[in-house]
């Protein structure tokens, strides 16, 4: 035991921490159990400003899930910030000591994602969030350590969320050095192998789409809750498996599973008594279908050379474009949903315009964005239109926007059930 002053002790290290070291300790008047935070200082002016910067912190951290600061003292060498105790372990250590299903890893980010974008509503996250000042309560819980020392690192939430999830799976508190790396850590992670072929892709690319810094912290959050939770309750009761499909991948999978079950019934519920008089009404639908077509036909052929005889005396211009076969005449020319095209730059080459993607999927929206040099988020909200179809956006298509500048698009999850 390491006395701290006549009132607190030191008991035992927990781990290095920036710039000092974290203990369990003691409150020998009150007889409880408290965190001690040791810093060096540098004499009475500098010891004198570090506390000056605890109490600009403490007073907007005074709730969860900040830790509690209730007293500092201070030697000759030390500052000592007395805090409360929390039963738990440091994040570095949950990392390797604690295991988790795939499911309960991204539950667990999505959740220490939630709370810090919370705290960045009160103030900006401009502390260390790395793994050894992340508390983790037995129940899971995330609190804050040290709230009041300026992070060395400016690397962007998104990347801190999923250099997390990276150790989670993974099982290591080490980060590779570059994203191929970080790649094949991920396709060896034996998580990894809980989820689907199209799960365990869409997951890969949304981590390193996140510690690139190509997405936000809430699109990567979002990214993790589609894995495991199907858009609406109608499109679940169709098909439950979509639970595990992001958006873009569920609708394909959809189809699958109906011609499965088509396939299903004709052999099983029908049997061969029913399709042989479900082929002949289809044959005799055929055959209605064809005989009309030709008769629609012909009367078009009839008309047409009557136009053409009653107007011979018009001018060769006119005729001409009685030539022009009825069939093609006023055919809609079909649209191409998917702009393929590169992105255009303005002379100045700092902008581009922005691309069209209302009316495309999620997937194709987000490689759509990312082709023209533009970051994205998105949300996912009622509409008429399909789900998983973008349905608005801002900046709006053909504005010019900063190359590197956010565009932000709005997916439909569906109606709403009446």
């Amino acid at each position: 035991m390491k006395p701290v002053s006549n009132r607190y002790t030191r008991e035992e290290l927990i781990i290095p921490l920036d710039n000092g070291l974290l203990y369990r300790g003691k409150d020998l008047s009150l007889q409880r159990i408290v965190f001690i935070y040791a810093v060096p200082h540098q004499g009475q002016p500098d010891a004198q400003a570090y506390i000056h910067q605890i109490g600009n912190s403490v007073q907007i951290t005074n709730s969860a899930p900040y830790m509690h600061v209730f007293d500092v003292e201070m030697d000759q060498s030390h500052i000592y910030i007395i805090m409360k105790y929390i039963k738990g372990n440091p994040l570095q250590q949950v990392m390797l000591n604690h295991t988790f299903s795939f499911e309960e890893a991204a539950a667990f980010v999505t959740g220490m994602g939630q709370t810090l974008m919370e705290i960045a509503e009160d103030r900006p996250l401009n502390f260390s969030i790395s793994p050894n000042n992340l508390w983790v309560s037995d129940e899971l819980q995330i609190s804050l350590i040290n709230t009041w020392d300026q992070s060395h690192h400016k690397h962007r939430l998104s990347k801190e969320l999923s250099g997390v999830l990276y150790c989670l799976v993974t099982q290591t508190d080490k980060l590779p050095a570059d994203t191929e790396a970080l790649r094949h850590g991920l396709q060896n992670s034996q998580l990894l192998e809980e989820l689907s072929l199209l799960q365990k892709k869409a997951v890969v690319t949304a981590i390193i789409h996140a510690y690139e810094e190509r997405i936000s912290a809430l699109s990567f959050i979002q990214n993790l809750k589609e894995l495991f939770h199907a858009p609406n309750e109608q499109e679940s009761i169709e098909d439950p498996d979509d639970y595990d499909l992001a958006p873009s991948q569920s609708q394909s999978h959809k189809v699958m599973v109906l011609g499965t079950l088509f396939t299903t019934l004709k052999h099983v519920l029908f049997g061969k008594l029913v399709w042989k008089r479900i082929s002949l009404t289809l044959s005799l639908a055929l055959l209605s279908a064809v005989v009309f077509i030709g008769v629609f036909a012909y009367l078009i052929e009839t008309t047409g050379h009557k136009e053409s005889n009653s107007k011979s005396t018009l001018a060769s211009s006119t005729g001409n474009q009685q030539q022009t076969p009825p069939s093609v005449v006023n055919k809609p020319q079909p649209v191409e949903i998917k702009n393929t095209k590169e992105p255009v730059l303005p002379e100045n080459g700092s902008n581009v315009v922005v691309p069209v993607l209302t009316g495309l999927t999620r997937e194709d929206a987000e490689k759509q964005a990312l082709a023209y040099g533009l970051r994205y988020t998105f949300y996912i909200e009622t509409n008429p239109l399909a789900a998983g179809t973008v349905f608005k956006q801002e900046p709006m298509p053909h504005e010019e926007a900063a190359k590197g500048s956010r565009v932000t698009f709005w997916i439909s999850k569906g109606s709403a059930a009446p």
